[in-house]
């Protein structure tokens, strides 16, 4: 059976103003902060309190409310806000001219990257590899190129994370016929290396784009959701393999050593679990390793660069704390703003949020409609990862400054999405 796509946008009665609300760039650090409360602050506490977690739960709980209000008080500077809201004249550039650039530049790397690849962990998994030779393959295919290549990585982060969706987005705004090639080709190769979240920074930036339109439906609502849940879980259990020591059941929820029961415990302990657990134990890891110690920007590698330190991989050594050191390669990313604790304290913290809450309101107000529409992308990183890799090595700090002086231009962009959605 066909669905009819054009009658699910043209449904006008079946809008859903609950999901455009919540995805409009208006309100992103509103819906970001509750987010962060939830999940960094009130689960947090309670586990403290009720269930007799360490003290590093209480302090992730105290940092939280700490941020939020700096991001509350960043979002409410306008400082940059005569750059993007139109007072200030902006260098017009032509659109189709950017997103070609873009698209061919990915179409190429990804056929290196996939050509050059000792194997594809995709195929592999679809041959019945197991978990754990499916987890190195998925190390090998990026992470763990050696020389010139270990620069692919990089790359490939600030393609996926912001210049091939920002692509994206002007080409669905513009109505350009490469839109659905390139979508097609980000979301294959984002499945290639089973990255099982990576897909959405294509289609969420692209369903924000048409809720900011007025062509958001329930149907469509319903769709996007319900597919998403089965894409992650079919991945998940593809990767997953419970076959571990019966010993690990008893281990606590909120922690590395828990088992899950099948591939959808395992997802929802991956969503809401690990991230909390994640930021508590870099705490835990920054009190015992270093002592407490401020860093003073050792956990980045542009710091560390700038100002002559050794690097400290701490998200490294937070993976050694939680699963003992059993992968070379892997990482655990936790909250943005535990970076700044950790390097430079309570103000670290307050510096962070400020920033983060600036950003945020350069979503709100900035004239580019592609640019809003990412806001979604920038909340996610944040929300499990530092702030100051995902400016500058995800590439949302040249893409800011593209916003404050830019202007990418077509004429009839207004019309072209409504148009092209009802074809």
């Amino acid at each position: 059976m066909m669905i009819d796509l054009g009658s699910v946008f043209r449904r006008q009665s079946e809008r859903s103003r609950w999901a455009t609300a919540l995805l409009s760039p208006d309100n992103s650090l509103l819906v970001f902060g509750f987010l962060l409360l939830m999940a960094y602050s009130m689960v947090p506490f309670l586990a403290w309190a009720a269930a007799g977690a360490s003290d590093e739960y209480l302090l992730l709980a105290s940092l939280t409310c700490l941020a939020l209000l700096a991001m509350w008080l960043g979002g409410n500077c306008s400082i940059f806000d005569h750059r993007v809201g139109g007072a200030s004249e902006l260098v017009e550039v032509d659109g189709k001219y950017v997103i070609a650039f873009i698209c061919l530049l990915f179409l190429f790397f990804g056929l290196y990257v996939v050509l050059t690849a000792p194997t594809v962990p995709l195929l592999s998994a679809l041959q019945g590899v197991d978990a754990y030779s499916l987890s190195e393959e998925r190390g090998a295919f990026l992470k763990g190129r050696q020389g010139v290549e270990s620069a692919l990585l990089y790359v490939s982060t600030i393609l996926t994370s912001t210049l091939v969706p920002y692509a994206l987005l002007h080409a669905f705004a513009f109505g350009y016929r490469i839109r659905y090639i390139t979508l097609g080709l980000f979301i294959i190769y984002c499945l290639s290396f089973m990255q099982k979240a990576l897909f959405l920074n294509a289609l969420m930036p692209i369903i924000v784009l048409i809720a900011m339109k007025g062509y958001l439906s329930r149907r469509l609502v319903f769709f996007v959701v319900s597919g998403t849940f089965i894409a992650l879980l079919g991945l998940v259990a593809f990767s997953y393999d419970g076959n571990k020591s019966e010993a690990l059941v008893a281990g606590s929820y909120f922690s590395g050593s828990y088992l899950p029961v099948g591939s959808l415990d395992y997802l929802v302990w991956r969503i809401f679990a690990v991230p909390i657990f994640t930021a508590a134990d870099t705490l835990a890891v920054h009190r015992e390793t270093f002592s407490s110690e401020h860093l003073l920007g050792a956990t980045s590698s542009f710091f560390a660069f700038v100002f002559g330190f050794d690097r400290i991989n701490i998200e490294r050594y937070v993976a050694d704390y939680q699963f003992g050191g059993s992968s070379q390669i892997a990482n655990s990313n936790a909250v943005f703003f535990i970076d700044g604790f950790v390097n430079f304290g309570w103000l670290g913290v307050f510096l962070y949020g400020l920033v983060a809450g600036q950003i945020f309101r350069l979503f709100r107000f900035s004239s580019d409609i592609a640019f809003k529409a990412l806001w979604p992308i920038f909340a996610f990183q944040l929300f499990s990862g530092s702030l100051i890799g995902t400016v500058l090595s995800n590439g949302w700090g040249g893409l800011v400054l593209c916003a404050l002086f830019f202007k990418v231009s077509e004429h009839n962009t207004d019309q072209s999405l409504g148009r092209h959605l009802n074809e």
